[in-house]
């Protein structure tokens, strides 16, 4: 697999549910999905008590499921992995109702396709939402099935299975990722390549690394140190040639060559000169850049629209954009004018006119007229869906409200808002 990343369950006692759907805000192409999942008024969440055992509440902070569980992992189409308390792995539902019996040692946290991932006895398999094998545990590891086809491993290579669990690409590889656009990254001897779905080569492994899928009909890839795009035919698009590449944003990607940072288009010719040491993504026509150690904005013909001067910079929300001065950072608007002066360690983007911000060591909100609508008191940062907010004071878990009051007391050892 070759994100690397071998567990699909996220920690316990780690960042709630809510930051990591809305961190996603940060992404290209993501914003609307970060502000569907904003908008959801939650009526429950998963929390742990002191001792550790882990139920769900209602927001009236009653326990809606007794907490009777070691961990809960965040719900999904209605059903949530838990593990009991003799370290069994199951699955329940929103009434803490297992639906899936706890006689797993290890879980996936969601289902895809009608199937998860399922270990017992250190081998992979694959269970349906009842809980019977689908596909034995015989792998050292699987992916996630998409399209019917999974990533596989066996005797340390890796192939595709199909629903049943047959072979659909034997396993000969040292590393796959998932088909896209017909087409699915395989490494050999050390170099990555792209197979089709009868596992014949349609790109030789001859690169260095290769992106995650093809988006927009090309991926970028790296050969003998230099990047470029291929198409799903494995036909280059624009020939290796650049020291680093980014995706295609707006129409230009970000590319790398001689030590600075420029934009190129589609067909690889420079729209923007590199000139730059460091840029971000495209986004409503303009992007970060720095020059000489200090950030500024770009136009799409790499013209100054607010000239260099911040320590650092992030992309515009909502008609503003965190700029850092003097290691703190502030607000600025698209003539590069400080609206929010910079007093704070530390900030996210604008939601709905209300923003975190870190100051002193704690975290509170403000809005756009830098007015502190929650003083800062909190650990974390706070971030709202439906107004609710998880919220961490003195190492323990509440919910608040959008004016800051507590709606559930902070006396849990962890607490997640059911989305």
């Amino acid at each position: 697999m070759k994100s690397g990343i071998k567990s699909g369950r996220l920690a316990k006692f780690a960042i709630p549910a809510l930051f990591l759907t809305l961190l996603w805000a940060s992404l290209p192409g993501t914003e609307a999905f970060a502000q569907e999942a904003a908008a959801q008024q939650p009526k429950q969440a998963i929390a742990c008590d002191n001792n550790k055992l882990c139920g769900i509440i209602g927001i009236d902070d009653d326990w809606d499921v007794e907490p009777s569980f070691k961990d809960i992992n965040p719900f999904s189409d209605g059903l949530a992995c838990a593990e009991d308390q003799s370290g069994k792995w199951g699955f329940i539902d929103i009434k803490g109702d297992w639906v899936v019996k706890p006689l797993f040692d290890d879980l996936y946290w969601s289902f895809s396709e009608g199937l998860a991932k399922a270990n017992q006895g250190g081998k992979w398999g694959f269970i349906d939402t009842q809980g019977n094998w689908a596909i034995p545990a015989q792998f050292d590891y699987v992916d996630d099935f998409i399209d019917s086809i999974a990533g596989a491993s066996q005797g340390g290579k890796w192939g595709f299975i199909d629903v049943n669990g047959a072979w659909f690409v034997q396993p000969e590889f040292e590393d796959v990722y998932y088909f896209s656009d017909g087409l699915a990254e395989a490494k050999k001897g050390g170099k990555w390549g792209f197979i089709d779905e009868y596992g014949d080569w349609v790109v030789q492994p001859e690169l260095d690394d290769v992106e995650l899928d093809f988006r927009g009909g090309i991926s970028r890839v790296e050969k003998d140190g230099l990047w470029g795009f291929i198409d799903n035919e494995g036909r280059w698009v624009i020939n290796p040639q650049f020291d680093d590449v980014e995706d295609l944003n707006e129409g230009l990607a970000s590319a790398k060559k001689g030590g600075k940072w420029g934009f190129i288009d589609k067909n690889g010719k420079w729209v923007i000169e590199p000139r730059f040491d460091s840029v971000l993504f495209f986004s409503g026509g303009l992007a970060g850049a720095s020059e000489g150690g200090k950030w500024g904005f770009i136009d799409n013909k790499g013209a100054w629209v607010i000239e260099p001067k911040f320590e650092g910079v992030f992309n515009f929300s909502e008609g503003l954009a965190r700029a850092k001065q003097n290691d703190l950072w502030g607000f600025i608007d698209k003539t590069g004018a400080w609206v929010i002066q910079p007093e704070y360690q530390d900030t996210w983007n604008f939601s709905d006119g209300l923003v975190s911000v870190e100051k002193d060591g704690k975290w509170g909100v403000i809005d756009k007229s830098a007015k502190w609508v929650i003083e800062p008191q909190f650990d974390l940062a706070i971030l709202f869906s439906g107004g609710l907010a998880e919220a961490r004071k003195n190492n323990e878990w509440g919910i608040i409200d959008t004016k800051g009051a507590w709606v559930v007391e902070p006396h849990y050892s962890y607490l997640s808002l059911i989305l």
